[in-house]
């Protein structure tokens, strides 16, 4: 209980629904430097939004990290042997200062292995804001829901290369790249078996977070047909809605393990 009568579990939910917040904002920020910085006639068209997204990405960021440390704390105080909180945020925590640090040393750097560890990192941290954001004792399906996060995590993966292998001028389904063809197909399966489990995962707990991953599997399908047609033309608006479909995928499924 804190010196406004608010219990400490509750006000750490209530910090890491605050961060989960922040972290679409960071990975739609993300998204969009790395769609729209990949040419130098993409960089010179958009430079000036893309300036303001770079703010956008920083002080987001910036903001989760000073969250985890304040879950830390919180989660130290109040700790308990059953309540995993106080290992979600540390590693929240230590995902967040491991980012800033690449960030730091990488810079604007586009080399797979950067991209990867950003793209992983964000998602991850995205996840665990979700999960500390849970009510305690909610009811979830388990391992498949893992099975279905690995799922999400290789998709993105296949995403990420294939935005640092292809020709940024690339438009159409199959002359962007193997790893963009790999993505593309991945994409409708992902969607296929989000869509599923979504609908088992409604029956089995009648969970809001499983409904809404219904609703995400469909929509993933029609953007990412969109963003696929339309290769490095997408416009912003479909780059931040399939990043942020995919977000609010992982965010679903987090809390549903």
């Amino acid at each position: 209980m804190n010196a406004d009568g608010i219990p400490a579990s509750t006000a750490l939910r209530r910090v890491a629904a605050a961060c989960l917040a922040l972290m679409f904002a960071v990975l739609c920020a993300s998204a969009l430097l790395r769609h729209f910085g990949a040419a130098p006639v993409l960089q010179a068209t958009w430079a000036s939004e893309l300036g303001w997204v770079r703010q956008v990405h920083r002080v987001a960021a910036t903001l989760v990290l000073l969250g985890a440390v304040a879950m830390v704390w919180m989660a130290w105080r109040s700790r308990h042997r059953s309540d995993p909180s106080f290992a979600l945020a540390s590693a929240l925590l230590g995902l967040a200062v491991l980012l800033s640090v690449l960030g730091v040393a990488a810079g604007a750097s586009r080399a797979p292995l950067v991209v990867l560890a950003n793209l992983m990192g964000g998602l991850a941290m995205l996840g665990l804001c979700a999960r500390l954001a849970l009510e305690p004792r909610s009811r979830g399906v388990g391992r498949i829901a893992g099975v279905m996060l690995a799922f999400v995590a290789l998709q993105a993966a296949a995403g990420a290369l294939a935005s640092t292998s292809a020709n940024p001028e690339c438009v159409g389904v199959v002359d962007c790249g193997a790893w963009a063809l790999v993505h593309r197909v991945g994409g409708l399966v992902l969607a296929c078996a989000l869509l599923l489990f979504g609908m088992m995962a409604t029956w089995a707990t009648g969970r809001q977070a499983a409904a809404g991953l219904v609703g995400v599997a469909l929509g993933l399908w029609l953007v990412g047909a969109s963003a696929a047609a339309l290769g490095s033309l997408a416009v912003p608006g479909v780059v931040v809605a399939h990043n942020l479909l995919v977000a609010m995928a992982v965010a679903c499924t987090a809390r549903l393990v």
